[in-house]
């Protein structure tokens, strides 16, 4: 794979654009193995406006159903459970990351492979959206 083009996909897809309301920084995807039909998805999302932000849904072309998911330890036992709708007061932050809130693809029919981009439909409650660009990686960058 060309190093260059992903690198330069990266940085792209974390520019702020001009209506932005969230900062989205270290996009990503994680690579699917074959014969699986979901994977996850990673980014640090910023509200950058003076008001609060209530997240209320994802959507993606690449699969039929994308969510946000949180990871809930409960007995010494793992699962995870949709979050809702999630508020971000001004300046505040939220990590999806492996083994906390991440974005779930699922049902996806073309595996994502390394190289591939997509692009992701964060959705707001009033109505409005921020579309990101993620690539596809089989590791987080810097790993």
């Amino acid at each position: 794979m060309n190093r260059s083009f992903l690198l330069l996909s990266v940085l792209l897809s974390c520019s702020i654009q001009a209506d932005a309301v969230l900062d989205v920084r270290k996009p990503w995807v994680r690579a699917m193995p074959p014969g699986v039909a979901m994977t996850a998805g990673y980014m640090v999302l910023t509200n950058r406006v003076n008001e609060q932000l209530t997240i209320s849904g994802v959507s993606t072309s690449a699969a039929r159903h994308a969510e946000i998911h949180h990871t809930e330890l409960k007995q010494g036992l793992s699962s995870m459970r949709e979050s809702g709708d999630i508020v971000l007061e001004p300046g505040q932050g939220l990590e999806l990351r492996p083994g906390g809130t991440h974005l779930m693809l699922m049902g996806i029919a073309d595996r994502l492979a390394e190289g591939d981009m997509i692009e992701v439909v964060i959705q707001f409650a009033d109505d409005t959206q921020q579309t990101v660009g993620m690539p596809v990686l089989r590791k987080a960058p810097g790993e």
